[in-house]
């Protein structure tokens, strides 16, 4: 139903009278209620609600209309299925984000207001990552109630990329592995978002000069992200400036050449003062 759509109320009404299936599945498994949602057409969303469209229609990937409202940032969408007790912990069921409810969606998306909405009606997380990347330090201590493992692939190094010191240093005291690999090969250390971070990482034991799949050391990490304080944090506990990564695209550069590269001025300054060189000037 392409009129559900494009907000075309008129049009769906008609295709109602005519005898259409409310809950026909298209495209992606989704019905006219997942697209109106997604769009955020609160009137036709209310209208096929009222025709007995299933609030809790599942995509091919298992999806609901909430969760589309809820990535897309829909709040009077949202709103309204959780006023016709769509189930606000409804959890994926298959593709790269097997598990993970509406709150997750809204949270990677940073649609603030439906997170805060879909919490008051009692909704949580159902990745431990995305309770990570958000640093929600109650969520993560459900998680581990719950029997979730503190080495659970990536999970550290997602606490680590979004600044969340007490996160990461609950993981830690639960048992988390500060050598621990995600599926790109980067450690906690290369995702580091601030010197505090950086630095209880070491404290706890991880190695600065570290390489991930394509050769990348935490300084060169640091150095391609702007990171200037954990730039200047890994020199001095004795990192390889001249470390040298080993991807095709990235074949032989030094933290100096991606620092000049991303025209990260002040760490290239920082870098050639220790004795940093580019791969040419070597």
């Amino acid at each position: 139903m392409d009129a559900a759509n494009k907000g075309n109320i008129e049009a769906v009404k008609q295709h109602l009278t005519g005898g259409a299936d409310v809950n026909a599945k298209g495209i992606g498994g989704m019905t006219p209620l997942h697209r109106a949602a997604r769009e955020g057409h609160k009137e036709v969303s209310e209208l096929l609600i009222t025709n007995s469209a299933d609030v809790n229609a599942k995509d091919k990937r298992g999806r609901t209309p909430l969760h589309r409202a809820a990535r897309e940032g829909r709040k009077e969408v949202v709103e309204l299925l959780i006023a016709k007790d769509a189930d606000v912990n409804a959890k994926s069921e298959s593709g790269l984000f097997k598990g993970e409810t509406p709150l997750d969606e809204a949270i990677k998306r940073k649609r603030t207001e439906v997170a805060d909405l879909l919490r008051k009606h009692g909704g949580k997380y159902g990745s431990i990552n995305v309770a990570a990347k958000a640093g929600d330090v109650e969520a993560l201590k459900e998680f581990i109630a719950a029997g979730v493992d503190a080495n659970a692939i990536g999970l550290l190094s997602a606490a680590a990329s979004g600044g969340h010191k007490e996160f990461v240093e609950l993981l830690i005291a639960n048992g988390a592995n500060v050598a621990a690999k995600n599926e790109y090969g980067s450690t906690p250390l290369h995702n580091a978002a601030t010197k505090e971070i950086a630095e209880l990482l070491i404290t706890n034991g991880a190695d600065i000069n570290a390489k991930i799949n394509d050769g990348s050391s935490p300084l060169i990490a640091a150095a391609m992200k702007g990171r200037k304080e954990v730039v200047e944090l890994l020199i001095a506990k004795g990192a390889d400036v001249n470390a040298r990564s080993e991807s095709v695209l990235g074949e032989g550069k030094t933290a100096l050449d991606w620092a000049v590269q991303q025209s990260h001025t002040e760490i290239a300054y920082l870098l050639r003062k220790h004795g940093g060189k580019t791969a040419k000037g070597r």
